[in-house]
């Protein structure tokens, strides 16, 4: 597309061009969710981002590595970025204690929630640009494929012409033959490394639920938002953040370092190279673009393909009855496909009535085969045990006691399942909150052998064998890990998943995740462009970066402090 191509492409799709802060330098925002810097590096040296290796190697891009924290979630670090606080979001799915309901971001309505919790502390960072492919919207003026504005009112959707549509697709056809062929390599790669797995032996998950999934993420998904984004630019909109999912949800399924999924950072790459190039062809601003990622992913293995049964099953006496999931279906899917399910609803109130049946109908039919979500009911009608887990971390809530525990009252009041938490040998260790000693908060961190007692700053003391002498975590993971297991939602409990032979446990049933803190999960990546001398290498929880990038790019005086943080009530 050029200039002349873009600005009819906006001025169709009803956009003006963006008048706010004229003659400011631009921040673009690219994100690939859950790569590694490790597996980013790997990638690198193989070739799977030629792009990206020639902006490090040749282009004045410095690259580094940075640690994301605890929880190591999309959420969180997104809640953290936007708005620079984020000690209410404790993973993707938690419980308010006092009301006995499970939140879930993935469910639009809890989105919006924590957004708007966020939101009365800090200014978003978004505001007055745009944000695409995203959980919260960080106060952004427009959005796409946003969770948190899934049905809000009070940003109604403007639906599209069917000439409109048209005109989106004629502009660009190139694109609308490559999604087509990219999507059916997706749907044929997908059924041959199913296959292959099987013929070689190694673990596979269901694939129905999961095709559709893959399609729409790492092909439809993916596609509109490079576009969004380029029309963005071409518009001038003076911050602009997107997020490319596709290897996230491919690692989930196969694991990071598998083939398909590096396949699917080849497409980002190349998407992210059209965007540069927008930059430079027709953007209506200066921009500064960084690319980065969330958090990274860990290769996993299911609690139960280890121990033959799921936690769940091993605490049979204690939780709730098992869920009633279609044959091959996880936990893990359902709730990717509820994910689906909002999107496209939103998609169906995008495009023109004639062709809002087709996204309509596929939400309908996937709700359909979907069980109640049992989420929805408060746990303390049916369990007196809750386990809400995230990959290699699970929360774990006494829901008959409407106020957060620490662990020594989860010991007395439920004795059995702390020797059979603390002793199972797929479980690294309990964490919880400790006590306060002389005014500050301590940290506990249970194993079989010993006990770590962690203060604020990460300093920490021992009784037994040192927990952290042979589990190979980043550097300064135990403030993190202090400052998780005192923020306001975290279990009464929250487990860690051990590591067997180099794989994390998984609570769930995924070859990839993120959550804990591993290193393969906790070093995300920066590359900055020229000129930008800020060392992110120095960063250890992703609610720093809003501090830079407020400073730096949003703040009325440049050089000015981010915005302080709002108490509320």
């Amino acid at each position: 597309m050029r200039r002349r191509r873009a600005q009819s492409l906006y001025r169709r799709l009803g956009l003006p061009p963006s008048t706010a802060e004229p003659g400011r330098k631009g921040l673009v925002l690219i994100q690939i969710d859950a790569l590694s810097y490790f597996a980013l590096q790997a990638s690198l040296n193989r070739r799977y981002l030629p792009f990206l290796s020639r902006l490090v190697r040749r282009g004045g891009y410095r690259l580094q590595p940075f640690q994301t924290g605890l929880p190591a979630t999309t959420p969180a670090f997104q809640t953290g970025l936007f708005y620079g606080v984020n000690d209410h979001v404790a993973g993707f799915r938690w419980m308010d204690k006092r009301t006995g309901r499970v939140m879930n971001v993935k469910r639009p309505e809890d989105a919006a929630e924590v957004e708007a919790e966020a939101a009365r502390q800090r200014p978003g960072l978004l505001e007055g640009g745009s944000v695409h492919c995203s959980i919260v919207a960080g106060g952004a003026e427009h959005s796409t494929l946003v969770l948190s504005r899934v049905g809000a009112p009070e940003r109604p959707v403007p639906r599209r012409t069917l000439g409109e549509t048209l005109s989106l697709f004629l502009l660009d056809l190139w694109m609308v033959v490559r999604l087509v062929f990219a999507g059916l390599f997706e749907v044929a790669v997908e059924l041959v490394d199913g296959v292959k797995a099987e013929y070689e032996g190694r673990m596979v998950r269901g694939q129905w639920p999961f095709l559709l999934v893959r399609v729409l993420t790492n092909i439809v998904f993916r596609e509109l938002t490079a576009r969004n984004v380029m029309v963005d630019v071409a518009r001038g909109m003076p911050v602009i953040y997107a997020n490319f999912a596709g290897y996230d949800e491919l690692s989930h399924h196969r694991g990071p370092m598998a083939l398909s999924a590096r396949l699917a950072l080849r497409g980002t790459d190349a998407r992210v190279r059209e965007i540069f190039r927008a930059i430079r062809k027709y953007g209506a601003r200066d921009y500064d673009v960084f690319v980065f990622s969330d958090h990274g992913s860990v290769p996993t293995i299911p609690f139960e393909r280890l121990t033959g049964r799921t936690l769940e099953d091993t605490l049979a006496a204690k939780l709730m009855s098992a869920r009633d999931l279609p044959s091959g279906v996880t936990d893990a899917e359902v709730g990717r496909l509820r994910t689906l399910v909002s999107l496209q609803r939103e998609l169906a109130q995008i495009v023109p009535r004639r062709l809002a049946a087709l996204p309509r109908r596929l939400a309908d039919y996937i709700e359909r085969e979907l069980p109640p979500d049992p989420e929805l009911r408060s746990y303390r009608e049916y369990s007196e045990i809750a386990l809400l887990p995230t990959s290699d971390i699970c929360h774990v809530y006494l829901t008959s006691h409407p106020d957060p525990l620490p662990l020594g009252r989860v010991r007395y009041l439920q004795p059995e399942l702390w020797k059979l938490l603390v002793g199972h040998p797929a479980i690294w260790a309990v964490v919880g909150r400790g006590f306060v000693d002389e005014g500050m908060q301590i940290a506990e961190v249970a194993t079989k052998t010993g006990w770590a007692f962690i203060d604020p700053s990460g300093a920490y003391r021992t009784i037994g064998e040192d927990p952290f002498q042979h589990a190979n975590f980043p550097e300064g993971i135990q403030r993190s890990l202090h400052r998780f297991a005192w923020s306001a939602n975290a279990g009464d409990a929250i487990l860690i998943g051990a590591k067997s032979r180099n794989h994390a446990v998984n609570f769930q049933e995924e070859f990839g995740g993120h959550g804990g803190p591993y290193p393969e999960e906790q070093i995300a990546f920066m590359i900055s462009p020229p000129g930008v001398d800020f060392d992110f290498s120095k960063v250890a929880h992703h609610t720093e970066l809003y501090d830079f990038f407020y400073r730096t790019y949003r703040a009325s005086d440049a050089g000015a402090a981010a915005a302080p943080v709002q108490k509320t009530a």
